[in-house]
């Protein structure tokens, strides 16, 4: 469903008509004939799209451009993961596990059956933690490296043209250079505060002023979408981060079904969630006593 919108709208760009798609949601009306009319795509956001059209435009069509796409999220995403294992002090053997690995677990398995958003934007994360975490503590340079924070900022700020749901990646980024900055701000820490935290937002806020200039309408469209329930949102974030993004999940559901055919038995409710977050609980607490 992402990738038939994202084309959709690339095809019509490449036809002048815009980056304008079909509606995901109903529309609050009962004419018919409005669910059909095509509409700048707000829904989702366009990065997907402008690489569809990147490739596209030299004269290959949807299926051929898909694979293209899927082949650099693999090949640059799985070197994305290894360099930043790299980084975090992984021996040679884990850093061969992780290439060998990266591009047969279930979720990067899924997009050589359906490419989606989420195979580009796990592509994308390695190089946006690569990048700030080169950020380095005022106490030890000498001076603002520029350069870097301000690419660590773009590179992050960047994401929500990817997917919406990346907006936690960019929070976590602003927190983590708060976290670097310390308790006692100088004027120089400020400085650094706010010029990365108004360069991380300059991406969502120009894609929001774009969206409602050719649109009229704020994200999401009016007329239906799904209702928002934060205790949901915060158990797909624990979840979806380590569960089904290494697919031990399915193993458990697996299990789970087998136990219930065979013994009349199942699985606790919220193993995946509990496991999920005491992996991440121990990733926090070997990040937190990590020396930078």
């Amino acid at each position: 469903r992402d990738v038939n919108h994202s084309v959709f709208a690339a095809q019509n760009f490449l036809a002048r008509k815009g980056l304008r798609s079909i509606n995901l949601y109903p529309e609050p009306t009962d004419d018919l004939a409005r669910h059909t009319e095509i509409k700048w795509m707000t829904h989702w956001p366009p990065a997907h799209s402008f690489l569809y059209l990147a490739v596209m435009m030299w004269g290959v069509a949807p299926g051929p451009a898909t694979k293209i796409l899927v082949f650099f999220c693999v090949v640059l995403g799985g070197l994305g993961w290894i360099l930043l294992a790299r980084s975090l002090d992984g021996t040679p053997l884990s850093l061969i596990a992780v290439g060998v690995a990266y591009p047969w677990l279930s979720f990067m398995g899924r997009a050589y059956l359906d490419y989606k958003n989420d195979h580009l934007a796990c592509a994308l994360a390695p190089w946006v933690y690569l990048c700030v975490m080169r950020i380095e503590p005022l106490k030890k340079i000498p001076g603002e490296r520029w350069g870097r924070l301000l690419l660590a900022a773009l590179l992050a700020g960047i994401t929500i043209w990817v997917k919406y749901s990346m907006a936690p990646l960019i929070a976590a980024s602003g927190l983590y250079v708060l976290y670097l900055a310390g308790l006692q701000l100088s004027p120089k820490r400020i400085v650094r505060i706010g010029v990365f935290d108004s360069v991380l937002v300059l991406p969502g806020f120009a894609l929001r002023g774009i969206n409602r200039f050719w649109s009229g309408n704020q994200y999401p469209l009016t007329g239906g979408g799904l209702s928002f329930s934060l205790p949901v949102f915060a158990k797909n974030i624990v979840s979806h981060t380590f569960g089904s993004a290494t697919g031990w999940d399915l193993v458990f559901i697996q299990l789970n079904l087998a136990l219930e055919k065979w013994f009349g038995i199942h699985l606790v409710r919220g193993t995946v969630f509990t496991v999920s977050l005491a992996v991440l609980i121990v990733w926090a607490l070997y990040l937190l006593r990590r020396r930078w």
